[in-house]
């Protein structure tokens, strides 16, 4: 027989109590309202690393306990220390106070717990005390609804259970802390429905029908008193500011703090308290937990804005938001291919810039220029250049005509580059040029040639300068001839 069929049983032997528990279960409702609305707003101290009790789910428990700033310590989690009721019960048994949440995960999505000040134990059945004796519930925790308190069946103690409630019973946790039922019987709720809404016992009427679950998280808090009866109000300052007043106070459960104040430093103005709080000066009254906070301060900033102009691109970030006297961040400005930087618009020469200690708003484009040539064209001796001689082309464009100019009684010869016409135009330009138009004075033949009944002496023919001498020659006659003229 497995362990929900021995809970059914035992379901089926407490049912003929039914009608004298719901009974009870009505009178208290009396109490459960006067509790509820008499009860002081409360905040409850969370200790341990729990994973499913919210700040708002313990202090709406603690309220519904009615009692000021109670300590929940987390002595149990099954997903660390283990998915079983013995270890469950080895760390839990012999504690007043308890309060277990269980993450329901089927039927529905649902967050639960039971609260109860009676010791749990391994094998004493089920927890029966005398009226107003304690103060024992259930809760939906999602709607923040309760069910009880209870004298009777508070709970069952049994070492194989995990932590069950109610007679029936209205939670029922297996041996693997990972399964069990809810069944609305002991502890009531509107239209005798369970803690998830489902129908349950009737009173008079159809037993009702158990609502299988299961859990993927069980925790365990153990309940207790604030220890001191006081709690600390403790008030620090953020970069940019300090705090006046008593930052270090000691008050008493449900008492009041004396005033401090936020102080914004130079250029800095005051945001909010690190908890949310934007009262500047506060004063924290009606203390029902610890307070440590730190005053925010949100210091003056400046906008940093870097543009590119035509032909280039902004290599870093922009905009930079800057606090007031700190740096910005470098940014270079990056000319597109064949093009160069020339200036950022207030002036600054250096493409890439940090700007320091601001003050103030920035906004600058970069500047940017097409990379540009010189073509430049001089005359070697005896001659002279026509047309403009030093040029500046623009990357890929084209220069104008000029012609190199031989002197008189000279002619062109080349230009130093090897161009052959004396006239030339660069085109598409991509580099600076620096050439020279070569000249040479103009040169004559002289031919002597001997005729009939002689022969020539001397050099024929020959090769002379403009205005320059041919060397001699000599006509000589054959014998028995002479010579008679040229």
């Amino acid at each position: 027989m497995n362990k929900q069929n021995v809970s059914g049983l035992a379901s089926r032997f407490y049912r003929t109590a039914a009608l004298m528990r719901r009974a009870l279960a009505v009178s208290a409702c009396g109490l459960l309202l006067w509790l509820l609305t008499s009860a002081t707003a409360t905040a409850a101290e969370i200790v341990g690393n729990t994973s499913i009790l919210s700040q708002a789910h313990a202090d709406g428990i603690e309220q519904r306990i009615g009692q000021c700033g109670v300590y929940m310590t987390l002595r149990y989690r099954s997903d660390v220390d283990g998915e079983d009721s013995t270890t469950f019960h080895s760390l839990i048994d012999g504690i007043t106070r308890t309060l277990t949440v269980y993450r329901v995960t089927s039927p529905v999505n649902a967050l639960v717990s039971g609260y109860v000040d009676t010791p749990w134990t391994s094998n004493t059945g089920y927890t029966i005390v005398p009226v107003a004796s304690s103060n024992a519930f259930i809760t939906r925790l999602d709607t923040m609804t309760h069910a009880g308190p209870v004298y009777q069946y508070q709970k069952f103690n049994r070492f194989n259970y995990g932590p069950t409630f109610g007679g029936g019973h209205d939670i029922f946790v297996n041996e693997t802390m990972d399964a069990g039922y809810m069944y609305s019987h002991t502890y009531p709720f509107a239209g005798n429905t369970n803690l998830l809404g489902f129908l349950g016992y009737v009173p008079g009427g159809p037993s009702g029908t158990a609502t299988q679950v299961t859990f993927d998280r069980i925790e365990t808090f153990e309940v207790t008193d604030n220890p001191t009866g006081t709690f600390e109000l403790n008030y620090a300052a953020g970069p940019f500011g300090s705090v006046s007043g008593n930052t270090a106070q000691v008050v008493p459960c449900s008492g009041s703090g004396t005033p401090v104040t936020a102080i914004p430093g130079p250029n800095a103005t005051f945001v909010q308290w690190s908890d949310g709080v934007t009262d500047n000066p506060r004063t924290d009254t009606n203390v029902v937990s610890s307070v440590n906070v730190t005053a925010e301060f949100e210091i003056q900033t400046f906008t940093l804005s870097y543009a590119a102009g035509p032909d280039g691109t902004i290599s870093g970030t922009t905009p930079q938001t800057v606090a007031y006297g700190f740096d910005g961040s470098p940014v270079t400005a990056v000319p597109d291919a064949n093009h160069h930087f020339v200036q950022w618009s207030d002036g600054v020469l250096t493409a890439t810039r940090t700007d320091t200690n601001v003050m103030a708003n920035l906004s600058v484009s970069a500047q940017f220029a097409i990379d540009t040539y010189t073509l430049s064209y001089t005359a070697g001796a005896n001659g002279s250049i026509s047309g403009s001689s030093m040029q500046t082309v623009d990357h890929g464009s084209d220069g104008s005509a000029v012609t190199a100019v031989p002197d008189a009684n000279h002619h062109f010869v080349q230009w130093s580059d090897g161009v052959l016409s004396a006239t030339r135009t660069d085109t598409n330009v991509m580099a600076n040029l620096s050439v020279t138009a070569q000249f040479a004075i103009d040169t004559y033949t002289l031919s002597y040639a001997a005729g009939a009944n002689g022969s020539i002496s001397g050099i024929s023919p020959q090769t002379v300068d403009h205005g320059s001498d041919g060397s001699a020659v000599t006509a000589i006659p054959d014998a028995n001839h002479h010579f008679v003229q040229w």
